[in-house]
């Protein structure tokens, strides 16, 4: 509480300098406050069957930092979320921000990266919620960390990226222990030196998980690969490797030891290859890009050694043109609820005067937090129109995971989309459903939830990098359960203005 009291002191001191200052620029810094004020009305506030209605006032008060130059890179998103439920009497504070940074401390060859976030997170699958209103089934999440990377180059011989990273991610759910994350990644390749026809590499990652009240985790892995053209088209390809890892698991899902793969790359044009390769990890790749803006990778695995064995897929197809992107993927991976929420932190907190919708979209990416490794298998394609008075995206996913310490699985299948029209100067009207099959070892849930509203760009004469947004939201959220205590319906109307000096 003492820690939280000198944050808010500070902030609020901060926060009024900066309003005293407009944006303040000095030399290469911005400082950009922001105020977001509303009113939220919910019928169900606490997401459960028997629903009870309040009133909810937000004042959150945040602040942009940025400084961009040719050494240093820095970038802070920064909100205290202030909630007070009028039916109740209670007020709820949330300290929301991410911040990034690089140096560059020696020119061309020594970096310096730092990160930090605190935001908020869904704890389980079973009752997801897409904001702090309810309070219900949610935890905070710390983290903190950087990364000194250092970039050798070899007289022309061969070059390198040697990257050291440390996290810290600590929340307040002891589902999930606090974890401090180390590890290495090395990656030497040849260099100019090396005839066209030769060229190989060396690659080593670590990633060490120590926690807190559970098992530790680690993933290691080590190769040395050489190609070698013997004519135009056709290269031949050795790979020596050694996989070292640890963790639970139920399912025998990982096998130490060395692997080897020999194979070949046919490449005829640059609108197709082939790559194999056998041994006791083999792999095939096939690559096409028949036309300019259309690309597709697929590769298929038989893994006998290290983590994901047996047979595995991996495919990206990508279409670009003037007003549509499609996007279309798969992935197989192993991974843990404490690597995801920090590969999650890295996203940036929207906090501009132009955002539209008032809550932000689901996070179905992280699954139900535990200490558990588990397998993923995620297939996602995503499809965006911009005709330029209205913008069309959709998302349809499908994850698969598999705990490993216990066996149980958790599957989501859903799609979401959304639709901003701008019918008027500086008005746009948007329309964001989204719908989610979820299934786990004791229950089938279905989640439906469809947001609606219009926003207002205002702007103001103070406000150099901003402006004043504001939005009226109607938002329906129902989701149906096999167990009653994860059935809620909830009808929200939400008034918000946000102001970006």
């Amino acid at each position: 509480m003492l820690v939280n009291g000198y944050l808010k002191l500070g902030f609020y001191g901060l926060l009024v300098f900066c309003i005293g200052q407009r944006p303040l620029w000095a030399k290469d810094w911005l400082f950009s406050p922001t105020v977001n004020t509303g009113m939220i009305y919910t019928d169900n506030v606490n997401l459960k069957k028997d629903k009870q209605s309040a009133f909810v006032l937000e004042t959150s008060p945040g602040i942009a930092v940025s400084r961009n130059t040719e050494n240093v890179t820095l970038g802070l998103n920064y909100k205290l979320q202030n909630l007070f439920n009028a039916s109740s009497g209670q007020n709820n504070a949330y300290h929301i921000f991410n911040f990034n940074s690089s140096l560059q401390i020696v020119n061309n060859s020594l970096f310096l990266d730092t990160r930090a976030s605190n935001t908020q997170q869904n704890s389980s699958s079973n009752v997801t919620s897409n904001s702090n209103v309810s309070g219900i089934n949610r935890t905070n999440v710390t983290s903190y960390g950087f990364s000194p990377i250092w970039t050798p180059h070899f007289n022309g011989y061969a070059s390198g990226n040697i990257r050291f990273n440390y996290d810290e991610i600590k929340t307040d759910n002891s589902a999930i222990s606090d974890t401090t994350q180390t590890g290495q990644s090395v990656n030497i390749t040849s260099d100019k030196r090396f005839s066209n026809k030769l060229s190989w590499r060396v690659t080593h990652t670590n990633s060490e998980q120590q926690r807190n009240n559970s098992s530790n985790v680690k993933f290691q892995n080590s190769e040395a690969e050489t190609r070698l053209k013997i004519i135009k088209n056709v290269s031949l390809i050795s790979l020596l490797g050694y996989s070292d890892n640890q963790y639970q698991t139920t399912s025998s899902s990982y096998k130490n030891g060395a692997y080897y793969t020999l194979g070949s790359l046919w490449k005829p044009s640059r609108q197709f290859s082939i790559e194999a390769g056998y041994g006791n990890n083999s792999y095939v790749t096939l690559a096409v890009s028949p036309f300019r803006r259309v690309n597709w990778e697929t590769t298929f695995k038989h893994k006998e050694i290290g983590t994901n064995l047996g047979n595995i897929w991996q495919s990206n197809f990508s279409y670009q043109a003037k007003r549509t992107n499609v996007t279309v993927g798969y992935l197989e991976d192993t991974v843990t609820s404490q690597s995801t929420l920090l590969s999650q932190a890295a996203t940036t907190l929207g906090q501009t005067a132009g955002a539209a919708q008032y809550a932000p979209p689901i996070n179905n990416t992280v699954a139900s937090l535990s200490n558990s490794v588990y397998i993923r298998k995620r297939a996602n394609a995503t499809v965006a129109f911009n005709t330029g008075k209205s913008i069309f995206s959709a998302n349809v996913y499908d994850e698969r995971r598999l705990f490993q310490d216990t066996g149980r699985k958790e599957d989501l299948t859903g799609i979401t989309a959304s639709w901003t029209w701008q019918f008027a100067h500086s008005m746009n009207v948007y329309v964001s459903p989204l719908l989610q099959h979820t299934t786990r070892y004791n229950t089938v849930d279905i989640r439906k939830d469809i947001a609606i509203g219009v926003s207002k760009v205002i702007p103001v004469k103070f406000a150099r990098v901003g402006g004043m947004n504001a939005v009226l939201e109607y938002r329906h959220s129902n989701q149906k359960s096999d167990l009653v205590e994860n059935t809620f319906d909830e009808n929200r109307l939400t008034a918000n203005l946000l102001i970006a000096f």
